[in-house]
């Protein structure tokens, strides 16, 4: 590899770089939290290593749950994320739907009832068990 003329990416560290300026953009038009992405993609990588995810699909998911709000069919592709068995959206879609209806900073034993209560009742066995 000539270094003069290629360089290395790396998609989440990329994402993770701006994850500020998309979170400007979120918090205007999907009226989110601050550092949503963020929250979104720990607990999303938290679920995948107890799902037991390969490392690429790990880094798949890495970056699908930073770049959530955006994704399409088109972005994946570009992005080069393999999100065929719909797997990562699931597991994204699940943490999406925690982040906006909770608040993880609040310590109160009735926000982790609250939460245990909508995890029960997410109908998607494997995610529930692994959270």
């Amino acid at each position: 590899m000539d270094k003069k003329k290629q360089m290395k990416f790396n998609l989440n560290n990329f994402l993770l770089a701006v994850t500020d300026i998309l979170d400007v953009r979120d918090i205007e038009v999907n009226e989110v939290s601050k550092s949503h992405s963020l929250r979104v993609a720990y607990v999303s990588l938290k679920l995948g290593e107890q799902l037991k995810l390969k490392p690429k699909e790990m880094f798949d998911l890495c970056a699908y749950s930073l770049f959530h709000n955006y994704i399409n069919d088109s972005n994946s592709k570009l992005l080069g994320i393999d999100n065929s068995s719909n797997k990562l959206s699931n597991i994204v879609d699940f943490t999406h739907q925690l982040d906006n209806e909770f608040d993880f900073s609040k310590d109160g034993i009735e926000n982790r009832y609250k939460i245990i209560d909508v995890v029960k009742e997410n109908n998607k066995e494997q995610i529930k068990e692994s959270f």
